[in-house]
């Protein structure tokens, strides 16, 4: 990992954990460092749409519990888990991008801040894409949310009203039924980001703490959907983190070059070559003379 970050970490000269910790704790949690890591997302969102534009966004809105097993601040028991943990909020596309998340406390709606998570992301779609869908859950069924929507011409779903640019009752059923896979994006950054792990003390911290882990999730998922050939659609972001970056090899480093050597058990050879094939496809063309 020093050799990809660059600079002066392949040196040993990288920040420690308790200068990385400092950072996040002192630094990033102040109210305007918070906000511009949590508009981050969407700037590496807007980042690959100039690589594959959308016509349609479809965007899936769902809370999550985060447990907690000490004294954070903002946790709270929620009847609704059976726990006492956090209650973040989540916004993603229909690839699985995270556009947008905020942590809450542990006792509120499921659709509490829906306005502060939703709206900015509606706002940077709002001249960029021909149509754009929002789906939720009975939580999300209410009037405001409705209204918002109709507003900005946005068409709908939720589980208490039908999606209403689609022709049919049967076309809006086809569309519910794919609500599902945001449920799969929660549970793969549970699984695979561990974006749960959220034991500071202070709430500003773990609200930082959980933009990072949606950082790294989103990487992976860019990872998958941009980088990786056919024969990888299957894989999982767990899969993809245990074969891709958490595997040994052996750096040799020479006065010209350094080579990894890397088990081929994880990925194969011929996987190797199409994956840097697609990254070098996404450098950017050198600038004209």
């Amino acid at each position: 990992m020093r050799w990809v970050v660059g600079g002066n970490a392949p040196m040993a000269r990288a920040a420690s954990a308790s200068q990385m910790g400092r950072f996040e704790t002192e630094w990033l949690t102040r109210p305007a460092n918070l906000a511009a890591l949590a508009d981050l997302l969407g700037q590496w969102i807007e980042a690959v749409h100039k690589r594959r534009q959308p016509r349609v966004v479809v965007l899936d809105m769902d809370s999550s519990e985060s447990p907690t097993y000490g004294a954070q601040e903002g946790s709270a028991y929620n009847g609704h888990f059976g726990c006492t943990c956090y209650h973040p909020l989540f916004v993603f596309n229909q690839l699985g991008d995270l556009e947008r998340c905020a942590l809450r406390s542990g006792n509120v709606h499921s659709a509490a801040s829906w306005r502060e998570v939703l709206e900015p992301v509606v706002a940077r779609y709002r001249d960029t894409v021909k149509r754009c869908c929002f789906r939720g859950d009975a939580a999300f069924a209410n009037p405001e949310i409705y209204e918002f929507l109709e507003a900005e011409g946005m068409g709908y779903l939720s589980a208490r009203r039908l999606y209403r640019h689609q022709p049919g009752a049967a076309s809006g059923v086809a569309f519910d039924n794919h609500r599902g896979t945001c449920e799969q994006y929660i549970k793969e950054g549970k699984g695979a980001v561990k974006w749960t792990r959220l034991s500071c003390r202070s709430f500003a911290a773990n609200a930082v703490r959980l933009q990072l882990h949606a950082l790294a999730y989103n990487l992976g998922n860019f990872k998958r959907t941009l980088a990786m050939p056919k024969t990888a659609e299957p894989w999982s972001l767990t899969s993809l983190r245990e074969k891709r970056i958490k595997i040994g090899a052996k750096v040799v480093s020479h006065g010209r070059y350094t080579t990894f050597q890397m088990a081929e058990v994880a990925v194969p050879r011929q996987m190797f070559q199409e994956i840097l094939m697609l990254i070098a496809q996404l450098r950017a063309p050198p600038a004209p003379t």
